[in-house]
């Protein structure tokens, strides 16, 4: 976490038309817009989004209650600002949502059923712990449009439109995790991201 926490707060934010112009590898951040390659459907709200989590408060037998968070991304997506565009490849990447939505079990209409079947099928019982069956949920998304920031590594694609010639145009940047750093998208910017990342400190 620790190593996470200084890439976003070291990272300097950069117009997406400078990220051409980034070394190979180089960390750095955009701020934008947004914009869908796909979408996918958020599994409470049905939302078409470019991104969902959703975290799960299980009540247990010996009354505690046991965390879980679940989310998923669209492959690729756009963030777009006054300078350009640049594409962001999803793989691995950590996601910071604000809060959205919220509901529990007890709720008559609520979305337990499924969302216990979308639990079920991605969690195995070990981690699921003693459940009395008594839950809460929250979820969270990014829609098209919304405002995001992305930290993440300079990376290269051949661009197919470039004929194969060898020419530094031939290839697009786009950002993505390269190892060992990570890829952090958030619709909060990398003050709310040290927030949200930070354990908290008990005195």
């Amino acid at each position: 976490m620790r190593d996470l926490l200084l890439q976003v707060s070291n990272a300097p934010v950069v117009a997406t038309s400078d990220i051409a112009r980034s070394a190979e590898g180089e960390a750095v951040a955009v701020q934008g817009r947004a914009a869908a390659v796909e979408v996918i459907t958020s599994p409470v709200t049905h939302r078409h989004v470019i991104g969902y989590q959703i975290t799960f408060e299980l009540e247990q037998e010996d009354g505690d209650w046991h965390y879980i968070t679940l989310s998923q991304l669209a492959s690729a997506f756009f963030v777009e600002d006054s300078s350009g565009r640049i594409q962001v490849d999803t793989r691995e990447a950590i996601t910071v949502f604000q809060h959205e939505f919220s509901g529990d079990s007890a709720e008559v209409g609520s979305a337990s059923a499924p969302l216990l079947s979308l639990l079920y099928s991605r969690v195995s019982p070990a981690q699921l712990g003693a459940m009395t069956g008594q839950f809460r949920w929250h979820e969270y998304y990014l829609d098209p449009g919304e405002r995001v920031y992305v930290c993440g590594g300079v990376g290269r694609e051949i661009d197919v439109r470039g004929g194969g010639l060898y020419r530094e145009n031939a290839y697009n940047p786009k950002l993505h995790r390269h190892h060992p750093g990570f890829l952090v998208v958030a619709d909060c910017d990398a003050a709310g991201v040290v927030a949200a990342l930070t354990p908290p400190t008990w005195s």
